[in-house]
Formats: C-alpha cells, sequence, structure tokens
C-alpha cells in the first residue's frame, strides 16, 4: 500500500515511480489514479487497484466537517496549526521542509492575540519540533486527528497531511521555501494541486496570509473539492475495498492466475 498521498520525487525508489524492491510487489493499492499511473509507467503489467485512502474514511460523515457556527464560531477562540515536513532534502530539495526558512516566525505567530497557534509535525521529525515549540510555548500537538479537530486553519510544507486536513472542509496555507524549484515538476504539492490554499514564499507574509484565510475559510473551496474528489476517491469506502482487492489477490493467488513475486 502506498503511503500518503502520493508524493513522489524523479523516480526514487521509495516513491511511486521508482523500481528497486517495488520490483518484486505482485499487488499495489494506489491512494488515487495519479499514483496509479506512476507505478504503470515504472513497473507495466504489475497488478494494482486504485483503493483510495482508508485512515480518512472516517471523514466522509458530514457531522464532521467544517459547519457555519454563525456567532459561536465568530465568538470561540481561532485556532491555526503549523507543522513541517521531516527533512528528506538528500531525496530531493522539494522533499526536504521550510522549517528554516520559517523558523524565525514562529515567536511572533506564537504570540499573536488574533487566534491561538498550536505545532505539528511529521512523526519522523515530531519529536525535533515539539523541542522548539515547546521552548517557544507553543501547545504541541501529536495526534493528527486532534489537529483536524481542533484546527481552524493548517498551515504546512509539504506533507500529505497538508491534503489530508482539506477532507474536515477547512482551508489550508502552504509554506514555500527558496530551494523550492519552480522549474522541476513531482506532480501533487510541485506543482499539480497548489491551488487549494494561499501559498506563502517569505516568513514575513505568513501571519497575514492566515489572517485572511481566517478571515475566509471558504476561499478555494472549489478547488479543494475538487482535489479531494481526485486524490482521496472511494472516501468512506476504501479500507473495504482494500480488503476486497486483497481477498481478490489471494484467491487469484491460490487458482493459479497470478504468480508472486518471491525474493
Amino acid at each position: 500500500m502506498e503511503h500518503g498521498v502520493g508524493h513522489g520525487y524523479s523516480g526514487h525508489p521509495g516513491y511511486a515511480g521508482g523500481k528497486g524492491k517495488r520490483a518484486k510487489v505482485s499487488l499495489f493499492l494506489a491512494p488515487n489514479e495519479f499514483v496509479r499511473a506512476k507505478t504503470e509507467r515504472a513497473l507495466p503489467g504489475v497488478k494494482q487497484v486504485v483503493i483510495g485512502t482508508p485512515k480518512m474514511d472516517g471523514w466522509k460523515d458530514e457531522d464532521r466537517r467544517m459547519k457555519d457556527e454563525g456567532a459561536s464560531s465568530a465568538q470561540r477562540e481561532k485556532v491555526v496549526c503549523i507543522s513541517f515536513h521531516w527533512n528528506g532534502e538528500k531525496i530531493a530539495p522539494e522533499a526536504g521542509n521550510a522549517f528554516a526558512h520559517y523558523k524565525r516566525a514562529l515567536p511572533e505567530l506564537a504570540r499573536c492575540g488574533e487566534f491561538k497557534l498550536i505545532g505539528h509535525g511529521h512523526p519522523r521529525a515530531m519529536e525535533y519540533f515539539a523541542q522548539i515549540y515547546e521552548k517557544m510555548e507553543i501547545e504541541v500537538v501529536r495526534d493528527f486527528e486532534a489537529v483536524m479537530e481542533r484546527a481552524d486553519v493548517y498551515v504546512n510544507d509539504i506533507s500529505s497531511t497538508l491534503y489530508e486536513f482539506c477532507v474536515t472542509g477547512k482551508p489550508v496555507v502552504m509554506l514555500n521555501a527558496p530551494w523550492f524549484r519552480r522549474n522541476v515538476t513531482h506532480g501533487i504539492r510541485f506543482w499539480d494541486y497548489t491551488d487549494i490554499g494561499l501559498q506563502v514564499d517569505e516568513p514575513g507574509q505568513l501571519k497575514d496570509v492566515i489572517l485572511r484565510t481566517l478571515e475566509c475559510p471558504g476561499a478555494m473551496k472549489e478547488e479543494r473539492g475538487k482535489m479531494i474528489r481526485e486524490l482521496y476517491p472511494f472516501l468512506g469506502g476504501s479500507a473495504k475495498r482494500a480488503a476486497e482487492a486483497v481477498e481478490e489477490w489471494l484467491s487469484e493467488v491460490s487458482k493459479g492466475v497470478l504468480s508472486v513475486a518471491i525474493s
């Protein structure tokens, strides 16, 4: 099963579109058509099923999504979550993160009286970010489900969570860094699905962009809806679809219709 929304970097073996140990895989469960196509180009003929993203199934329930809360929404304290990817710059500049570029802006955001700032991060770097957040007196939230429940706006550089958060119906802000090359295309975040939220290029822009997003949370709603339909198909039924794909594959293997790659 592919991880995340389907980010990939120039045929790297750890991502869709790469080879290496992937050549030994007998069944790929792809989250979306974008990932399926990348794998098909790299490994033509290997069995694939597009199943969606099972971890997001619970967010199909409309009761969990953003609602127009009227006066109660206006009165309560707004919550903004900032989050960063782990530093994978050895894979590609775009697989790194934007933390170094925005770190100096965090103390001001933490002191901002117009919203409460909470901090999250990729699991591979969460403890590193947590230590820095705590020193800046930013509340650390490790559980992304809690982030989705609490945050009114999600601010992120390149993690799949940037796209997952959109399923809540709430807006996102995208952090660019100087080392994210504009002339290199990896798909999804770079640069196919970048119209889902306002983008920030410089730390000095960040507070203003967050406030603009809070003031107009419905902006780019249509673009986010299009992205969700394309990158999160079968929302609400992905886990069932994955189980059925595995059952069908096992049946075909047992009948000798398919062979299994064994190392």
